[in-house]
Parts: structure tokens; C-alpha cells; sequence
């Protein structure tokens, strides 16, 4: 067998941290690729002008070098990180683009010379450190994390490459990376004014048909490919729908479709289910944002063209477009973007018809009228709410009765839960939260509601969830002393053990990164309400809060406000913002108050999460007229006007609106305490 032995100088441009699209091909490594031998040291010093790494401007006479290097048979590489992608930092990125561009050069050299034994000796050029911006990073370091990279690269995209050997040097002292870096800085540069149309056209006549990779985007791709091959259709979904456009993998999404459509009804019911729990992991996680992406992305890219395929297919894809739209309201309605849960809702009745009217799936739709249900309590239609839930709650007792007939036998501690009569009874509760503030006869209406809730769960975290909606029922009701001993027994904690306080905290921050958001909002909620009270225990609460250092580093990590959705945060922020400025410590209320009120704020179409901050407004104009910071006038005028831009909205729901403009009242202070406790909870 021949043998064919290359030698590749490599080299870089561009800047590989803090990316933007303001430039293409922002971040590029690239060189030249010739037969070993090619490039003499004294050839090397007669074609460049001037040594190219001394030279601070780079000259358009450049052109006749890479023009009479290609008349010698060296071909030119460029590995471009095209779509901007930062991996971790700057010499993570680097490394990366020259890894991934490696492994496609290599594989190319491989295919190209099928019957020979190809070698190829890659030098590259030696950077500075991104990080540290001093020093030379050392070649062994170089060189196991360039061949681990590689290797990986190669592994992931079941490549086979030709042999190689990597080497390092300075190129401010060997001569042959002046090529390497006319060939980076000419393909960088090429958009710029510094070159006319005739060099431009010059330019693109050198680079024609040479080794050019756009990097990630070629590793996508092959791995797109590989999922193909394997038959992995449901992974191969999921990936396309991941990606923000489908410019280069066209030709692979039309194929997935074919061999979709071509699989048989029971390949498609799998894949689809695959795709069902991709979806609700999202909702699980709590990415609302990413999960509607991608759900939208699937609908659009998959299942509305396989619907248009045949009718056998549309009657198929027609229950997974209502279960994926099923979700999609899910995650809107957690957003408290009530127009777009609207939106979704409606194409969901407008196709109810597809869930299988059979025994086996009532469930399924009993689940979705409690999604619905959920929807109409985030457009603050309670009284709907209650109606309805109450209704479904009948036909659920009704049908859990059926168990007694099938087993008369079995005794009252046998009988069967019902987690879905326990989500019914459990919304139905939610609703008397934000009703019992105003209307105190409901309150022995809503704890018997709360019991039966209780008693139809049995996994941990619907039960905790139905005791934190416990607290607030008493909260709400003026009881905040009996709302902390249900917020403690969550976790199973009582006030009689000295160590309650702390030990509740070091539940919610269990893990320190992902601090259970739920438990700490309704903890100072109840801290806040003894505060004002004048109990100790508010203190108490506030120590036991502020004494815990993963407390102390989650509340100053502002960062932690901009992720997910928001809420409930903002609602701790808030509270803290309102303890703080009952003891006094105006400077910390109103630090907290502004980091609350911009996570409410800062998406104004979600009109759940934004009503919240009428309440934080009128709360803090109570306080100001209180005090005498504010004259009654101009607080009335101001909460009134606020109350109306926000009720003026076409994508506020009648609902919502009644329940602002009510608030309104001919006392300013009645007015301002309605629209402070109007927020949803």
C-alpha cells in the first residue's frame, strides 16, 4: 500500500469569547495543507513580503501568495465556527472548533485516499491563555487536550480518520504558520471594504473546493445522520426540534418524515409517546420557556405535515397534536400568560373529539378538564372555577363508588384514592385562598375541602403541597399562628422541637442550587403575617431565615432572578422587601421591593405574574400615605391609573379585570388594601 505523508500548519482568527452575530465567521481556525516536504525554509522566507506575524497591516498582496500556493498543490482548511457557539469559554471554544474540524479533515483524508496509508503531520500554532490573557499555554497541556477532544469528536460521530501526529510551535518563529495565518486572516477579513469586488472574486476562486467545515454544525449534522442510520427516529425528533432553524438539515428532516410515515402504527405509537415525556419533563423541570419551543417546533415541523400525509395518519397524528397542545397550555398557564393558555385551550375543546371515548382514557380527560380548570383560576375566574370543579368533583365520587360495588368486601381504610378527585378538591381549595380574605364564612367550607384533599393523595409531594395550601387558607383567614404549624408539618416538623425553624430551612435548601421555591415563599409569607402581629415568633422566623448561609448566598445571587418564570421569588422578594420595612430598615425594603417588582414586570403579556405587580404597587403607596410620603390625591390617581392601563389590555381576561376593578373603592386606603392582597395564590 502507498503511503501519502502531509503536513498541516494551523492556525487562528478571530476572537472565541463573548461571541455576537454582528460578524460572520466571528471565530475560525485554519492553515494550509500540503504534501510533506513542499515548504522549504528558504522557500517559506521568498513568497510572504514580510514576515506575516511581525506585520501589523495586513496587505491585499497577500492574494498572490495563496494564488501561487495553490498552483503548487497546497490546499487550504478552514474549521469556522459559523453559528457563533461558545462552549464554556474562550479556550474551551477554541479547542473545540479545532477538535471537530480536525476529525472531519482527517475522515475526509481517509475517504479521499482509500487505497493508500495517509498521514498527516498537524502543527499547530501556540496561543495565549484566554483567561489568564498572559503566558503560553504548554505543549503537553496542548497536546492531551487537542488528541482527548479529538478523540472524543471522532467517538461521537463514528468517524474513521487516517493517522496523525500533532505537533507545536511558536508562530512568531517558524515560518511556515505565515501561511497559515494569511490563509486564516484572508478568509476572516474577506467581507471587509480593504478588498474590492474583483479581490473578493479572486478570493473566493482561491478557497473553491478546498477543505472548509463549518464545525458545530457539521457535528449536528453527522449526529443527525448516525441517529438516522439507527433507526433512532424519536431521539432524531427531538434533536430537529431543538435547533433553531432547519436550514442545513433539510434533506435529513425529509427523510426522517418518509421513513415516519413508512414505519407501522404501533413504531409511530412509540415514538410519539417518546416525545410525549420529552415534553412533560419539561413542564417536570420547570423550563415552561424551552418546553413551549420545542413543543411548537414539533407541531410545525412534524406533526401538522405527517397529518396532511393521508387520512389513516391524520386521524392518528390528530390525538398527539391535542396531547402536545394539552401540554403547551400546561406550560402557558404556569407562565401566567393567560392569552396564549387561551389560545391553546380553545384548540383544545375544538378537538376533544380525538381522545378515544373509551373506559381506558377517561382519566386522560378527566386530567385535561382539571388543566382547564387550572387555566380559568389564573384569569382569577373563581367563581367559574368553583362551579365547575365542584361538578367534576360529583362525577368522580360517583365513579370512585363503583370500586365499593366491584369489592363490597373491602372496609373503609381499603378504599381506593383518587388522585384525580384529589387535584379537584385540591383547585377547589385554591379558589376559597383567594376568597376567604373577604368572604370569612367560607373558611369552614374550605377546611373541610382541604381534609378530603388530603385524603385522596398519597405520593409526598401532593401531599406537602396540599398542607402549604393549608397554611395559606389560614393565613388568609387571620390565623397565622396555625398557619406555621401546618407550613412546619410539610415536613413533617412541629414547633415543639426548639430546632423546628432551622430544620425547615434545611429542608428548602436541600440542595443549595435548586432552593425549593414554594416552601420558602410561604415560610415568609407566615413570618411576615406574625411580624405584623406582633407575635415573637415573626422574629424568630426572621433570625432562623437570615442565620442560614444557604439563605444568605441564594438571596444575593441576583442572578438567580432572571431564571425561569420567576414566581415564586418574586413573592419571597416581596415579603422580605415588607418585613424589612416594618422594622424599619427602609434602605433593604426598598432593594428587595425593585428586585421584586422587575421579575414581575419584566414580561408584561404573562398578565398572571404582572397583575402581581399592581399589588406590590398599592401596597407600597399604602405604606407612603401612611407615613405621610404620599398625598391621598395623588395615590388614588396613581393606583386608579394604573389599575385601568392594565385592565384596558385586549389580552387581560374579563375575569382578571373584574377582579382589579372591584378593588376600587370611594376609601383610598380600602382601595389600596384590596389591590395589595389581589394577587393570586
Amino acid at each position: 500500500m502507498n503511503t501519502r505523508n502531509f503536513d498541516l500548519y494551523i492556525d487562528e482568527s478571530g476572537r472565541f469569547e463573548d461571541l455576537t452575530e454582528k460578524e460572520p465567521s466571528m471565530s475560525l481556525v485554519g492553515g494550509v495543507l500540503m504534501p510533506q516536504g513542499t515548504i522549504t525554509e528558504a522557500r517559506a522566507k521568498l513568497l510572504p513580503p514580510e514576515e506575516v506575524h511581525c506585520c501589523k497591516k495586513y496587505d491585499k498582496r497577500y492574494l498572490n501568495v495563496l494564488e501561487t500556493l495553490r498552483q503548487d498543490g497546497t490546499r487550504y482548511v478552514i474549521f469556522q465556527n459559523q453559528e457563533q457557539t461558545q462552549v464554556l469559554n474562550g479556550d474551551t471554544t477554541y479547542l473545540n472548533i479545532l477538535a471537530e474540524g480536525l476529525v472531519q479533515l482527517l475522515s475526509a483524508l481517509q475517504l479521499e485516499y482509500p487505497n493508500e496509508d495517509v498521514h498527516v503531520n498537524v502543527v499547530i500554532a501556540t496561543k495565549k491563555n484566554m483567561e489568564t490573557k498572559h503566558g503560553i499555554v504548554g505543549t503537553d497541556q496542548y497536546k492531551e487536550r487537542v488528541r482527548e477532544k479529538v478523540e472524543l469528536a471522532k467517538y461521537r460521530c463514528r468517524a474513521v480518520l487516517c493517522e496523525y501526529e500533532l505537533h507545536f510551535g511558536d508562530a512568531r518563529k517558524k515560518r511556515e504558520f505565515d501561511f497559515a495565518d494569511i490563509v486564516c486572516n484572508t478568509y476572516f477579513t474577506q467581507r471587509r471594504p480593504k478588498f474590492t469586488d474583483e479581490e473578493r472574486e479572486r478570493i473566493v476562486k482561491v478557497f473553491d473546493g478546498q477543505y472548509i467545515y463549518s464545525v458545530f454544525e457539521s457535528a449536528t449534522v453527522s449526529y443527525l445522520k448516525q441517529l438516522l442510520i439507527d433507526g433512532n427516529y424519536s431521539e432524531m425528533v427531538y434533536q430537529i426540534c431543538t435547533l433553531t432553524k432547519l436550514q442545513n438539515v433539510k434533506n435529513l428532516h425529509r427523510e426522517l418524515l418518509k421513513q415516519i410515515t413508512a414505519a407501522s402504527p404501533t413504531e409511530r405509537a412509540v415514538i410519539f409517546q417518546h416525545l410525549s415525556l420529552q415534553i412533560r419533563l419539561y413542564v417536570d423541570r420547570r423550563l415552561f420557556t424551552n418546553g413551549i419551543s420545542f413543543a411548537e417546533n414539533y407541531q410545525d415541523r412534524f406533526l401538522f405535515p405527517l397529518q396532511k400525509v393521508s387520512e389513516e395518519l391524520e386521524k392518528e397524528v390528530g390525538f398527539w397534536l391535542f396531547d402536545t397542545d394539552f401540554y403547551i397550555v400546561t406550560m402557558y398557564n404556569h407562565l401566567g400568560h393567560v392569552s396564549k393558555c387561551a389560545e391553546y385551550l380553545k384548540r383544545c375543546n375544538d378537538n376533544i373529539h380525538v381522545i378515544n371515548r373509551s373506559w381506558e382514557h377517561i382519566d386522560y380527560y378527566f386530567n385535561f378538564k382539571i388543566r382547564e380548570l387550572n387555566c380559568l383560576k389564573g384569569c382569577f375566574d373563581f367563581e367559574a372555577v368553583q362551579e365547575k370543579a365542584k361538578q367534576l368533583i360529583n362525577v368522580l365520587t360517583n365513579a370512585k363508588e363503583l370500586f365499593g360495588m366491584i369489592d363490597s368486601g373491602s372496609s373503609a381504610e381499603d378504599a381506593p384514592k383518587s388522585e384525580l378527585l384529589g387535584k379537584a378538591y385540591g383547585l377547589l381549595l385554591e379558589t376559597y385562598l383567594n376568597l376567604v380574605g373577604n368572604q370569612p364564612a367560607l373558611l369552614e367550607e374550605a377546611l373541610t375541602v382541604s381534609d378530603l384533599a388530603m385524603q385522596e393523595f398519597t405520593a409526598e409531594q401532593d401531599l406537602q403541597r396540599q398542607k402549604q395550601n393549608r397554611s395559606t387558607l389560614l393565613l388568609v383567614a387571620g390565623k397565622p399562628a396555625e398557619a406555621l404549624d401546618w407550613l412546619l408539618r410539610v415536613f413533617d416538623l412541629s414547633m415543639e422541637s426548639e430546632d423546628a425553624l432551622d430544620a425547615f430551612i434545611a429542608c428548602v435548601y436541600q440542595q443549595p442550587e435548586y432552593p425549593l421555591q414554594f416552601p420558602l415563599w410561604h415560610y415568609t409569607d407566615v413570618m411576615l403575617a406574625l411580624g405584623e402581629a406582633g407575635d415573637p415568633l415573626g422574629r424568630k422566623m426572621f433570625e432562623a431565615l437570615t442565620h442560614s448561609e444557604a439563605f444568605a448566598r441564594d438571596i444575593k445571587n441576583t442572578d438567580a432572578d432572571s431564571a425561569g418564570d420567576g414566581y415564586p421569588r418574586n413573592l419571597t422578594l416581596w415579603n422580605l422587601s415588607r418585613y424589612y420595612r416594618m422594622t424599619g430598615a427602609v434602605k433593604a425594603a426598598d432593594t428587595y421591593f425593585v428586585r421584586a417588582r422587575n421579575i414581575t414586570k419584566k414580561d408584561p403579556v404573562k398578565a398572571t405574574l404582572y397583575s402581581f405587580s399592581l399589588s406590590m404597587e398599592a401596597d407600597t403607596l399604602k405604606w407612603r400615605v401612611q407615613k405621610g410620603d404620599a398625598k391621598s390625591k395623588q395615590a388614588y390617581g396613581e393606583m386608579d391609573r394604573a389599575v385601568k392601563a392594565f385592565c384596558a389590555r385586549k389580552d387581560v381576561p374579563d375575569a382578571m379585570k373584574r377582579h382589579f376593578m372591584q378593588c376600587a373603592d370611594s376609601d383610598l386606603l380600602t382601595f389600596l388594601t384590596n389591590c395589595s392582597r389581589a394577587y393570586l395564590r
